[in-house]
């Protein structure tokens, strides 16, 4: 299969191995991250999500590294399903593409093919195509850190890349309801790249994110100008499917927010 290019590196992490291994290490290590890389893998399945923030790794990777951290320290999954808003835009609400492994300095992530078409079946409204994929940083950036925290697993590493472009209640409350059905019956963590306000509004915001509550996160989100809100809407109505029932905000600073859903 052909590979997708790292259209990311050198602007929001390092082109080169040995540098991105010194950026992923004070990710976890330097404050405010959480100290450690992940201790062990316990007994626990995998967390249901979590939310994580999308930037340069030198403004974002300390506050990500807390929601990888507790990735890499709960079960394996089978798929991790990727969400970001679209910060280039295109033609279509849903989008998803099929047709290439993801290269990254560190490794190349593999595509889920085949879970992805069963997506695609049961939801007309998702697209496979290249062209909202192929110049989007914000999935892309989440993969070293994915690959930091799964190095026992490298090799097994699958993604299904999924890019929202609206933030229309009706349209994100479809997708994400079938979203959670669609990965409740795999094994699978869902990461959300998605950023806060960085306003006062973000208090409520969170507060919405941490009850697991759609409407009240889509009626605060509507009183901020020009923000792309959809992915964390697809993202909440997902964990509601999934009937995620603990949230935990691990670190919030100036709009960037990490949170695990279990």
């Amino acid at each position: 299969m052909i590979t997708r290019k790292a259209i990311a590196a050198s602007t929001y992490y390092s082109a080169d191995f040995n540098i991105l291994n010194k950026q992923l290490a004070y990710s976890f290590l330097a404050p405010p991250g959480p100290g450690s890389f992940p201790l062990h893998r316990n007994a626990k399945p995998p967390v249901h999500g979590v939310i994580v923030p999308f930037g340069r790794y030198d403004d974002v990777g300390c506050i990500a590294a807390w929601a990888y951290k507790d990735i890499g320290e709960h079960a394996f999954p089978e798929l991790f399903i990727i969400l970001s808003n679209s910060t280039i835009g295109g033609p279509h609400q849903f989008s998803t593409t099929l047709f290439a492994d993801w290269e990254t300095p560190l490794f190349t992530a593999k595509i889920a093919k085949e879970q992805g078409k069963k997506l695609l079946n049961s939801f007309p409204e998702l697209r496979n195509e290249t062209s909202m994929h192929d110049t989007e940083p914000a999935i892309e950036t989440q993969l070293p850190l994915l690959q930091c925290v799964n190095k026992d697993h490298l090799h097994d590493i699958t993604i299904l890349p999924l890019i929202i472009n609206t933030s229309s209640y009706e349209a994100c409350t479809s997708f994400g309801t079938a979203l959670g059905d669609f990965s409740e019956h795999i094994s699978s963590t869902i990461i959300c790249s998605h950023n806060l306000t960085g306003t006062p509004l973000d208090t409520h915001l969170l507060d919405a994110i941490k009850r697991i509550d759609p409407h009240s996160f889509f009626t605060h989100a509507h009183q901020a100008s020009h923000y792309p809100f959809g992915a964390a809407l697809v993202f909440l109505h997902a964990m509601k499917q999934r009937f995620a029932n603990k949230t935990l905000l691990h670190h919030y600073s100036a709009g960037y927010a990490a949170l695990t859903f279990t």
